[in-house]
């Protein structure tokens, strides 16, 4: 995830799945942990880009379930990236995570705005590696990190 230009309250991301299926279907997670209904933010979702070895992918989201893509992946590929930019709220908004978490001194990751999950598992069986490009800034009270260079930092893999 890049919050490098975090004021701005746009998050790309790149998140790689290994694939073994010819139709990939990731899915946005749409229960999220702490709340009481399907708040997932899926209108925060844009720029939705799918690759396989650069090269993109056709997809489609489902006619049914918003939160659930169809990705085509060519035979012999093992591993789809997902790129995608999150738009944080820019003002309060009601809801648990919905609400505005990034200033010009303070951006709250909740990782799991910026995840999608492949079908076919429970997500106690995924685990993610995830590294964060930081504004040009002092870092602070990073949890979890793992390691850190600059304002490049890594944290422990995550379920």
């Amino acid at each position: 995830m890049d919050a490098s230009d975090a004021p701005r309250k746009i998050f790309p991301c790149a998140i790689a799945h290994s694939c073994q299926a010819r139709n990939a279907h990731p899915l946005l997670s749409e229960w999220l942990p702490g709340e009481h209904g399907p708040t997932g933010p899926i209108t925060d979702l844009t720029g939705l880009k799918f690759t396989a070895n650069g090269k993109t992918l056709k997809w489609r989201r489902d006619l049914l379930d918003g939160y659930t893509f169809h990705v085509e992946v060519p035979e012999g590929e093992n591993e789809v990236t997902a790129d995608l930019d999150y738009a944080s709220a820019v003002s309060p908004e009601p809801g648990y995570s919905s609400s505005m978490s990034a200033t010009e001194k303070l951006y709250v990751v909740s990782w799991n705005t910026l995840l999608l999950y492949p079908t076919g598992y429970g997500s106690d069986q995924l685990t993610y590696t995830a590294a964060c490009a930081c504004p040009r800034m002092e870092v602070r009270h990073v949890v979890a990190c793992a390691s850190q260079a600059g304002n490049d930092i890594h944290f422990e893999p995550f379920r």
